[in-house]
């Protein structure tokens, strides 16, 4: 009996906490509350990594609706030509799995992939991951979004974490592009959008 507790604790429980919030510099604050985005950390040559991060005048939740929309990811980038939920759970009081399928198109090329999105909005943190199950044409893709507060008061921090390992028929410096470049137009969106401007 006792195992058989342990094993329902363990399924209830998230795999994954939510990722820390970073260290920023004074010069990197400073730079958040006059309003710009930062990106902190890029890739290598097999994997692009990059950490964008933003202080946005909104509460969290006014962050997180926009973040868990399906119809603010079809607006956030002109590269998104199509996607489509194709799952949407709730399990438990906060855990959301939303999983999407994506077309983007940048340049000439069409990548298609899908993701596994598990949401814990109130707390704060939402991660995602490749869905393998699916047709795709990136090698690996995982990522987070954190919100915590803001260092100035009424503010809250974005931070958005994403690494993409692309195919082998995607050019190196759109794997660069889809990082960083995304990242930061995502970020912007964000913003001004929960700042309704």
């Amino acid at each position: 009996m006792k195992s058989l507790v342990v094993v329902l604790l363990l399924l209830a429980t998230p795999a994954l906490a939510a990722p820390p919030r970073p260290s920023l510099t004074d010069k990197q604050q400073e730079a958040l509350t006059a309003g710009k985005v930062l990106v902190l950390s890029a890739g290598d040559e097999s994997a692009s990594m990059a950490t964008g991060i933003a202080e946005i005048a909104a509460p969290p939740e006014a962050i997180w609706a926009i973040l868990t929309s399906v119809e603010h990811i079809r607006k956030s980038s002109k590269a998104v030509k199509e996607l489509t939920a194709y799952e949407d759970t709730t399990v438990g009081a906060d855990h959301r799995i939303l999983k999407l399928d994506y077309m983007l198109k940048v340049g000439f090329t069409e990548i298609r992939y899908a993701v596994q999105r598990d949401i814990h909005a109130t707390a704060g943190w939402m991660e995602w991951k490749l869905d393998r199950s699916r047709p795709t044409d990136l090698k690996d893709t995982t990522g987070s979004y954190v919100t915590f507060p803001g260092n100035t008061p009424g503010t809250t921090l974005f931070v958005y974490r994403a690494r993409i390992v692309t195919g082998m028929r995607i050019p190196a410096w759109l794997e660069e592009d889809l990082t960083e470049g995304q990242l930061k137009k995502y970020i912007g969106y964000v913003k001004k959008t929960a700042e309704g401007s």
